[in-house]
């Protein structure tokens, strides 16, 4: 039996770091879309400046019942800028199919004639099937995160039109909760940090599943396997994850 395929760089075991930087780059400019096109139509808004009690104060022309067509607006918004939730997907699905490479060319490796290759895969029911989950679980992330994003947007325009909050300030706050990082840097909380967070997760979920999935199939033709865990030994790795660096 020859040796397997092992990781090379320590800090990026699985190799998905490409896919996730440029995962990254697509959120940042559709958050900040978002956030430019919400300041759009909070500024085509009509406004009065008035003074109360020595207090500038803003009156914003629009109808009450207009305040809540904002919400449906807010949707659209998000909605066209995300893909309707499936923005995401090509990067779950790119890091599946990594995996899946990367695994059977591993089996490949220790296995002399290893009957599965990812050409016999590509188009198989069984494959088909796995990288479906992978798209339905970012999508279901995704409407999670625009859902809660339009809400928290829809609240600060609401909010700020009805308290005659200067427009400037609530500008700043959509941004601030758009989240690109030149406008809110260090809120964890901020709609890109979330969707960072949930890239990154998926990403790597993918690539986990799709070694699994090879294992399995492995195992289903009679060739016993183990799988290696191999974590990227980082300041910000997991204590469970760092111990069970290495083991089988």
């Amino acid at each position: 039996m020859r040796n397997p395929i092992t990781p090379r760089n320590d800090e990026a075991p699985v190799g998905t770091a490409g896919i996730t930087r440029t995962a990254d780059a697509a959120l940042r400019k559709s958050m900040k879309r978002i956030g430019q096109r919400v300041k759009v139509m909070l500024n085509k808004i009509p406004t009065q400046e008035i003074t109360v009690n020595a207090d500038t104060e803003y009156r914003y022309l629009i109808a009450p019942a207009s305040i809540f067509q904002l919400a449906d607006e807010i949707g659209d918004i998000i909605e066209q800028e995300t893909d309707n939730g499936e923005m995401l997907e090509p990067y779950g699905v790119s890091s599946f199919n990594l995996g899946t490479t990367q695994a059977i060319a591993n089996l490949d490796a220790q296995v002399p004639n290893y009957p599965i290759t990812p050409e016999s895969l590509q188009f198989s029911q069984p494959h088909q099937a796995r990288i479906n989950i992978v798209r339905s679980r970012m999508f279901e992330e995704m409407q999670n995160l625009n859902s809660t994003m339009k809400a928290n947007l829809n609240r600060i325009l609401a909010q700020g039109i009805s308290e005659g909050k200067n427009p400037r300030v609530i500008a700043r706050q959509i941004y601030q909760e758009a989240g690109i990082p030149e406008w809110n840097s260090g809120n964890n909380k901020a709609s890109f940090a979330r969707a960072l967070r949930v890239a990154r997760t998926e990403i790597n979920h993918a690539h986990r599943e799709a070694g699994r999935a090879q294992d399995r199939d492995a195992n289903a033709l009679g060739f016993k396997t183990k799988l290696l865990w191999f974590s990227a030994l980082l300041p910000t790795t997991r204590k469970t994850h760092a111990r069970r660096h290495g083991h089988y």
